[in-house]
Formats: C-alpha cells, sequence, structure tokens
C-alpha cells in the first residue's frame, strides 16, 4: 500500500469516527437515572447526563468477574477501523470513573443470593431512581 494510500484510509477513518463516535469533555458532574434492570440476568441500561446534558443514549451495565458492576457505552461496527467495533461515545478517564463510581453506590456487588433485595425494594418504592457523582479533577 502506497503513502497516499495510506493518507487516505486514515482520513476516511478520521471522517467516518467524526461521523459516528461523540466526544464530551469532562463535565463537572455526571447522573445516572432512568435505571432498567434484568434482575435475572444481574445487568441492564441507564441514561446518563453530563452536567445538565442528557445524552439520547441508553448505556449499558453489567458485573465485572470480581462482581462490581462497571458500565459500557453502545458499540458501533466500522467498516474502515481495526478493530471494527467501537464505542459510540469518548468519555475521559475522570467520567468513566465517576460513571463506575455512581454504579457502585447504586448497584451492590454482585455476592450471594439475596444481594439485590435492598436494592429491588428501593426501585420498586420509586418509579424514578437517579443518582449524581461530582467527577473529580486531576
Amino acid at each position: 500500500m502506497s503513502t497516499m494510500d495510506n493518507i487516505s484510509k486514515n482520513a476516511a477513518i478520521q471522517l467516518w469516527i467524526n461521523d459516528n463516535v461523540r466526544s464530551y469533555p469532562a463535565p463537572t458532574a455526571v447522573t445516572l437515572s432512568g435505571f432498567e434492570v434484568d434482575w435475572k440476568k444481574l445487568m441492564g441500561s441507564f441514561r446518563l447526563s453530563l452536567d445538565d446534558e442528557l445524552l439520547d443514549i441508553r448505556f449499558g451495565f453489567a458485573p465485572d468477574p470480581e462482581g462490581s458492576p462497571v458500565f459500557s457505552a453502545p458499540l458501533v461496527h466500522s467498516p474502515l477501523t481495526e478493530p471494527p467495533t467501537m464505542s459510540t461515545v469518548n468519555l475521559t478517564k475522570q467520567t468513566n470513573d465517576a460513571i463506575n463510581n455512581a454504579l457502585q453506590h447504586s448497584i451492590p456487588h454482585v455476592k450471594s443470593a439475596g444481594f439485590f433485595s435492598s436494592v429491588l425494594h428501593r426501585l420498586k418504592l420509586s418509579r424514578k431512581y437517579s443518582i449524581s457523582m461530582p467527577v473529580k479533577h486531576t
């Protein structure tokens, strides 16, 4: 592949990313809301607000191998990049940490049967549940 072909491919990849991946600067606070939880599969989704901007996509969450809830952004398939699947959202490390911190305060660590009972009770009491966390800037 010639240098011009590489430049053209890199330009095409950058255009595709610009059109399909949204980047957000670090906010002062994140808010997780609109939780939908599948208690049998121990996974679900939520809406994310960065400061006062509610994003128009849902983020998923599930326990990591150690049982702590972690989130994932929606994925998109790129015909141009390697690997071909990438996140549709680019967040800062501080934002990712704040989201995971908020999740760990909302959804308990997976330990044994009955571990979700207090959270399930809390969610049944209120149809609307959200949590806001300040973002630590380093």
